[in-house]
């Protein structure tokens, strides 16, 4: 017994020797202090994340698998939009996708450097389609590399403006933006006054959303960790 005792006591010295040293290694999401009054950027398998704004930039109740690979894939739990305001009371279903793994500016330790996230439109409904959460984990005001603008005419509308592209080159942005040529803005009204429409094209699963009050659609697609990004006035 005494013998036992012995073993087990050496096993939690030998644990308590290795953990600081393993923990090192171990991979972090993001920079620290990546956001202003947000939590678990720059920890490692945090099991909350949030922006430190709406409740809508949170998840919360995740549990991850495969931290350290390539990609770790997460779920969790989420508030959700009402069409008609607010959030429901139930929160919803997300899933999570860490990947690009690198280091941040002045970090020490390896990071995640994306996150793409989906998550149910409802309590118990269909998920979404997959967005970034942000462009980069290192940088939170990060922006798409500006392209030129994709021109429509002689359609009713002034064609793709402001158009950026994140892990891809312009002229595969300029033929992403035109795919949306087609599709015309919808006045409504519709509940909570907002439409939405849906593209696929390039490979890039593309959402779009317009106001009823204001003739424009802006457009995000997304295929891996590229993404692109315009708006289109309508005329």
């Amino acid at each position: 017994m005494r013998a036992l005792t012995l073993s087990l006591l050496t096993v939690a010295t030998c644990l308590c020797l290795v953990s600081p040293a393993a923990a090192a290694t171990t991979p972090v999401l993001g920079k620290k202090g990546l956001m202003p009054y947000g939590k678990g950027w720059g920890s490692a398998h945090p099991r909350t994340i949030f922006n430190g704004g709406a409740p809508s930039g949170s998840v919360s109740r995740i549990r991850w698998r495969h931290w350290g690979a390539a990609t770790a894939t997460g779920s969790g739990r989420a508030p959700q939009y009402r069409p008609s305001g607010g959030y429901y009371a139930t929160p919803v279903r997300v899933q999570l996708r860490a990947t690009r793994l690198g280091r941040c500016p002045g970090g020490h330790r390896r990071a995640y450097t994306r996150l793409i996230v989906r998550e149910q439109t409802r309590p118990g409904g269909p998920f979404g389609d997959w967005f970034a959460w942000t462009l980069d984990l290192c940088k939170f005001d990060a922006q798409p590399a500006p392209c030129p603008a994709v021109s429509f005419a002689p359609e009713r509308s002034d064609g793709a403006a402001d158009l950026g592209a994140w892990d891809t080159d312009c002229q595969t942005a300029q033929a992403v933006a035109l795919a949306s040529k087609p599709i015309a803005f919808d006045p409504g009204p519709h509940a909570g006054g907002t439409a939405r429409y849906r593209m696929q094209t390039q490979g890039f699963v593309c959402s779009g959303s317009s106001l009823d009050s204001e003739p424009s659609i802006a457009w995000s697609c997304l295929r891996g960790t590229a993404v692109v990004r315009w708006t289109v006035r309508a005329l």
